[in-house]
């Protein structure tokens, strides 16, 4: 029986079958994720699961737990690793990013200037975190770290990200990376484009909510290990190794297929 990446057992030796976008059919075989390749879908590690910053030719940017899920990291001692398993201070390149291409979190890696062989240096995990935040001078709102990381705009003359914001200075809010969800959790809270925010302190959030958006942990035989946003997961299908490849079928709607 064949079924999606995203429902998957954990554990188990699976082969993959096929890429149901062409895109990112393109993009994972960079990695070496072709028909015929044996995965096994892993347990989430929720200490990885967190917001990283990251430094490159482009400056310094900080990603959410999704955004740096999102992208492979080529190191300088020839390993290919996840960047979320990455250690502070390691360099390496972008090799590949395991999202779909005409994504909104592949247009979040162009806004923030993320591409593929850019030089990269991993600074820290970072805990997770509220912003308190000052809107148009008027309201006061706790932002989540990796809701800050989603503010795109402009402070000080330079383009920026919120969560990059020093303390007291102005940022003019020009854009809202991510997707429809995560807009609209922005927007729920008040926050409009053009609106104007200062960051007045960052202090411990109080507790770490993973939802059902966290990214599917996959590794090969050969150890390479990458995580796929849960989009992505669903259009990869794969069969369980010991299943005659001949005998299996197409999810069904009574197996859970559409």
């Amino acid at each position: 029986m064949t079924t999606s990446l995203k429902d998957a057992p954990i554990g188990k030796p699976l082969v993959v079958v096929g890429v149901h976008h062409e895109g990112l059919a393109r993009e994972l075989a960079k990695l070496g994720i072709e028909p015929g390749r044996e995965l096994i879908r892993l347990e989430e590690e929720v200490a990885l699961v967190q917001p990283v910053r990251l430094r490159g030719p482009w400056g310094e940017v900080i990603l959410s737990a999704n955004m740096a899920a999102g992208l492979v990291v080529h190191l300088d001692d020839g390993r290919i690793v996840p960047l979320m398993e990455m250690n502070p201070g390691e360099k390496g390149h972008l090799e590949g990013v395991t999202c779909l291409p005409g994504s909104a979190l592949a247009e979040t890696y162009r806004t923030l200037g993320l591409h593929e062989n850019d030089p990269v240096q991993f600074d820290r995990r970072l805990p997770s975190m509220e912003y308190v935040t000052l809107v148009n001078r008027k309201s006061r709102i706790s932002l989540p770290g990796g809701m800050a990381a989603k503010l795109w705009g402009e402070s000080g003359g330079q383009k920026m990200q919120f969560a990059a914001t020093g303390a007291g200075k102005e940022f003019a809010l020009g854009k809202i990376l991510g997707g429809p969800r995560s807009r609209e959790r922005i927007k729920g809270m008040g926050l409009v484009i053009g609106d104007k925010l200062v960051l007045e302190a960052v202090k411990p959030a109080e507790t770490i909510c993973l939802t059902k958006k966290d990214p599917v942990a996959v590794a090969t035989p050969g150890n390479l290990r990458f995580w796929l946003p849960p989009k992505a997961a669903a259009l990869l299908t794969v069969r369980l190794k010991s299943t005659d490849p001949d005998a299996g079928t197409s999810p069904s709607t009574e197996d859970g297929g559409t």
